[in-house]
């Protein structure tokens, strides 16, 4: 018997590593898309503030200051409008990917779970045909 558990033990440890496995590679994919749109938006706003800087202290009055103010607002807003687009497309592919994931796990639970019952209700009707 106890031969028997420690021959299925690799069997059963491969499943329950595999949706393991797969669930890190997706989070590593979805982790390293944020980071690099982190990034990317990061040194956007930091050349921003540069330039932003820049224009500022060569303003003389406040007329400047707002105009200068302005023009960097609505030249941030389309890279950042962008950044923040492309992060939903990024969490709502993830949600799916997930979701497939899930699904593809429920549906192996449920096939493993079916086979022993199948097999149950084989010797209940052989022992019922003996009788």
């Amino acid at each position: 018997m106890s031969a028997s558990m420690f021959d299925q033990w690799p069997q059963a440890n491969q499943s329950f590593l595999e949706p393991l496995i797969e669930l890190n590679n997706i989070n590593m994919r979805i982790y390293g898309d944020v980071a690099r749109e982190n990034i990317k938006a990061m040194n956007d706003l930091v050349l921003c503030h540069a330039e932003q800087v820049q224009q500022l202290s060569q303003a003389k009055k406040l007329e400047e200051v707002m105009a200068i103010q302005a023009n960097l607002i609505t030249n941030a807003s389309k890279p950042l409008n962008t950044y923040a687009q492309h992060m939903l497309n990024t969490m709502l592919e993830s949600a799916s990917i997930y979701s497939k994931w899930l699904e593809k796990g429920y549906q192996k639970a449920q096939k493993s779970q079916a086979l022993p019952l199948e097999k149950h209700k084989e010797q209940e009707r052989h022992k019922a045909e003996k009788r």
